[in-house]
């Protein structure tokens, strides 16, 4: 029997798709493993393949998909993906494999959000740390 917690996500993507009509719902096979990133360094990239060496030592061939999406401080090309740059790649849904959506050398800020104006977000990370300012663009605020 499916977790609530995996029943849970798989309702409100459905219900997100219903109402942005982005695109059809597939229907969830159970025996299939549940969609994963993949985090890695490049080590080479072409037009239609991507070659990762993950943090556990392992290199990941995944092919490129046609209508990637690339972001590297803003929305980029496949250009963006040079040997030595760290990135986190979501495989697409239908197969797993291929890669959909990639972010280069993106960063994450931990801690509790202190004040926000607009689309920046100042974050305390502690009480050993400086706050962190952050500003997020118009184009990451879409689905």
């Amino acid at each position: 029997m499916p977790s609530p917690t995996r029943d849970l996500v798989l309702r409100r993507r459905r219900l997100r798709e219903a109402v942005s009509g982005d695109r059809a719902s597939e229907p969830y096979d159970a025996g299939t493993r549940p969609l994963h990133g993949v985090e890695g360094t490049v080590v080479d990239a072409s037009p239609h393949l991507l070659v990762l060496s993950t943090p556990d030592g392992e290199e990941v061939r995944m092919p490129i998909a046609a209508d990637v999406f690339v972001w590297h401080a803003g929305r980029a090309g496949v250009s963006a993906l040079r040997p030595g740059r760290d990135v986190v790649v979501r495989p697409s849904g239908t197969g797993g494999t291929v890669a959909e959506r990639v972010w280069v050398d993106i960063a994450r800020v931990t801690g509790v959000i202190a004040d926000r104006s607009g689309r920046a977000i100042e974050v305390d990370s502690g009480p050993h740390r400086d706050r962190t300012a952050l500003v997020i663009p118009a184009e990451a605020m879409t689905r």
